[in-house]
């Protein structure tokens, strides 16, 4: 690794080779010429056997004190600001979410199949964010109420979780995916109707 020291005498001592560099080559003549490829090439002598011809080279800008400009001042050089893929900043900090109803491992009555969720955010839901709810590992809701009404469940084990989400549809928190049972009556179980017997 080169010092800012040692880059600044390299530097300098380019810029005072330049001059002498076009110099040289404008004692012998500078020529241009098309090498085999079709590209532009250019030097002080041309192969043999191609057509070349004078290049005049354009003047020299020489720009004062450029080297000064890197001349530490106490702080270090920083690049120019770019722009980078970086996080979001969503403004969530939330704190947790939870599933405060149904209970773990819980056994409900239900025999329409309907359930209540109900979640607890610290703190409160923010402007923009949605409660997303999966159940079973499906999406069934995207909202901002806390309590969303599951419909429609069949018996049996059935798994939920939630996550809240910002207006950019990226998840911000997620909850812990809790089990519950849904126990509903058999249409087996249903006594059969008695129909009227006629003599």
């Amino acid at each position: 690794m080169f010092s800012t020291a040692s880059a600044r005498i390299m530097l300098s001592l380019l810029l005072l080779s330049i001059p002498l560099l076009f110099s040289t080559a404008s004692a012998d003549g500078v020529f241009k010429w098309k090498d085999r490829y079709g590209k532009t090439q250019y030097g002080d002598k041309p192969p043999k056997g191609v057509k070349a011809e004078p290049f005049t080279p354009p003047p020299i800008t020489v720009i004062k004190n450029y080297g000064n400009q890197w001349r530490s001042s106490g702080a270090q050089y920083s690049a120019p600001h770019q722009e980078e893929n970086k996080p979001r900043d969503t403004g969530g900090n939330y704190q947790s979410l939870s599933i405060i109803a149904p209970k773990a491992d819980q056994a409900i009555r239900a025999n329409d199949g309907d359930v209540t969720l109900m979640l607890d955010i610290k703190p409160k839901l923010k402007k923009g964010h949605s409660i997303v709810v999966f159940l079973d590992g499906k999406q069934v809701s995207n909202g901002t109420s806390r309590a969303v009404n599951l419909t429609g469940l069949d018996r049996g084990l059935h798994q939920v979780s939630a996550e809240i989400r910002d207006a950019y549809n990226a998840s911000l928190i997620a909850s812990p995916s809790i089990s519950f049972t849904v126990l509903r009556t058999s249409i087996l179980n249903k006594k059969k109707k008695k129909f009227p017997t006629y003599p």
